[in-house]
């Protein structure tokens, strides 16, 4: 694939009426050939240090690698370390099982990771994976960072869609339980809600 991303861009907007500013990061991704089964899925990691240092890690079907971006432009591609520390988030849409919580090696700099928030599972049907903001320490010292992990064995599409339905019917049964009846009406609210009518 091809690859290539604008890193820290300064930026602002509304969020509802409130002005809000910070940074923004694009990037952009592309494949004329598709992707191959063997390295169908990936952890990414960025992180952006308080000196202005810049580093992605990448694990890509075992293919694991770093690139950093040093304060004074210097760019250096070099091996990256990757262990889990056993905390997981388990999907309850998917049923994919989430390794959240990483320490990453990479030359001499120890990264450690942990989740703002457990649920930020992005579904599609046929792909979904977790992408969400970082809590991260390099060296022990404060920095900001954005995690994506997709994971081999997805659902097929079917079987996520109907794992969707079945959540959103529960919540409208649940919804209807106080003080109306949760039977026949509250599925059938749920089954237009997923129809969009």
């Amino acid at each position: 694939t091809h690859y290539y991303s604008y890193t820290n861009l300064d930026t602002k907007g509304y969020v509802g009426k409130d002005l809000v500013k910070g940074k923004l990061w694009h990037d952009r991704q592309w494949t004329k050939y598709g992707f191959s089964k063997g390295i169908w899925a990936w952890n990414w990691f960025s992180v952006q240090t308080s000196d202005n240092m810049e580093i992605v890690c990448v694990d890509c079907g075992g293919k694991k690698f770093a690139d950093i971006l040093y304060a004074d432009g210097r760019q250096e591609t070099c091996r990256a370390d990757f262990r889990p520390l056993g905390k997981t988030w388990k999907s309850p849409v998917t049923g994919l099982k989430y390794e959240l919580e990483w320490e990453i090696k990479v030359k001499n700099f120890l990264i450690k990771t942990k989740p703002f928030m457990k649920k930020c599972e992005v579904n599609f049907g046929r792909i979904n994976y977790w992408e969400g903001p970082l809590q991260i320490r390099v060296n022990g010292k404060k920095a900001k960072g954005f995690m994506e992990l997709l994971l081999k064995g997805q659902p097929t599409m079917v079987k996520s869609l109907l794992k969707q339905g079945e959540l959103e019917i529960l919540k409208q049964i649940k919804k209807y339980r106080y003080g109306h009846y949760a039977g026949p009406k509250a599925v059938f609210v749920a089954f237009r809600r997923l129809a969009g009518v």
